[in-house]
């Protein structure tokens, strides 16, 4: 049986088990990343440590995967299904389901107080925290994604003004993801460590890799 393809009914929609158990995964990397712990002399907590503190933000990766095959494969079946996608419907319908949800968040901080509005608030708006910093700091993820959602409406559409086949335009995309690492590797060979962590062209590979995933249906 495929990863993708075993299924449960809960509330009348599908749900993957498989992809809850990645979720999961992630969700204990990222939560193990972000412990504060204490020096101890317990070999066992050391080898628990070990791989949370060293490899944990890799759930980020997963999580991006995770979207773009979640998401981004909905542009991309359409395309291939009817030689064109509707980039408004796609992306109105990710305001509708993620916008609400986040602005009041940042309605909520601004009320509250906790961070000076000029840490936050511009670069939340504006999804651009991931390049000039934000004192809500787990949102610059949010801002990746985001920008992923308006880049492949984008490229598909360019791609459905020359006709091209859906074959080729994995090659494309496969092609980019192979330019981002190589760039990352690049940037951090220069010493641009943070920089290659936040910023969009360094990490809309683990987006565009998980759209390009295929989907088995039997």
């Amino acid at each position: 049986m495929s990863l993708f393809s075993a299924t449960r009914m809960q509330g009348g929609t599908s749900r993957s088990i498989e992809l809850d158990f990645i979720r999961g995964l992630a969700i204990i990397a990222l939560m193990g990343f972000h412990f504060h712990s204490f020096p101890t002399v317990s070999v066992v907590i050391s080898v628990i440590e070990y791989p949370l503190k060293s490899f944990g933000r890799e759930g980020v990766n997963l999580f991006f995967t995770l979207s773009g095959f979640l998401v981004g494969r909905l542009l991309l079946k359409q395309y291939s299904q009817e030689g064109r996608i509707d980039a408004t419907r796609f992306i109105v319908r990710r305001i509708f389901k993620i916008w609400p949800a986040y602005y009041a968040l940042i309605l909520f901080h601004l009320i509250v107080g906790r961070h000076p509005a000029n840490t936050f608030l511009v670069q939340n708006l504006t999804h651009m925290q991931n390049y000039f910093g934000s004192s809500i700091a787990q949102t610059w993820s949010f801002a990746v994604e985001e920008h992923f959602y308006l880049f492949l409406p984008f490229l598909l559409i360019i791609f459905a003004r020359f006709q091209t086949r859906a074959n080729a335009i994995l090659t494309v995309l496969g092609s980019i993801c192979l330019a981002v690492l190589v760039a990352r590797c690049i940037a951090v060979y220069n010493g641009q460590i943070e920089q290659t962590f936040f910023y969009t062209q360094y990490r809309i590979d683990s987006l565009l890799f998980g759209g390009c995933l295929p989907r088995s249906t039997g």
